[in-house]
């Protein structure tokens, strides 16, 4: 059975670059327009969120990250958002047009 978050249940946390990136600006809306509370941590000015960036993916590029509890998931997509929103990975064709910007 796929996992499901409540994301009210657990802090949410957005690691992302500040300006220019199409990307995490979709995980931002995405996140906002549900109601989800998240805390952000831009890499381009914080060191102490690119080296989580880098702890949890081993990578510096992968942004945007959404860590949920202990779970970290590594660019956005419409399998990610159904997570989030407690639907199987698989029901994602309502998800999908909500990614659009």
């Amino acid at each position: 059975m796929p996992r499901r978050f409540l994301p009210c249940m657990f802090v949410v946390k957005l690691i992302a670059h500040g300006v220019e990136c199409r990307e995490c600006e979709v995980a931002r809306k995405f996140l906002s327009d549900h109601g989800i509370s998240f805390q952000e941590s831009d890499i381009d000015r914080n060191p102490e969120a690119l080296q989580e960036l880098v702890d949890r993916t081993g990578s510096a590029t992968h942004v945007p990250v959404i860590i949920v509890g202990d779970e970290t998931f590594i660019d956005f997509n419409e399998d990610i958002a159904a997570i989030l929103l407690g639907r199987s990975s698989g029901d994602n064709s309502e998800t999908a047009s909500q990614l659009e910007m």
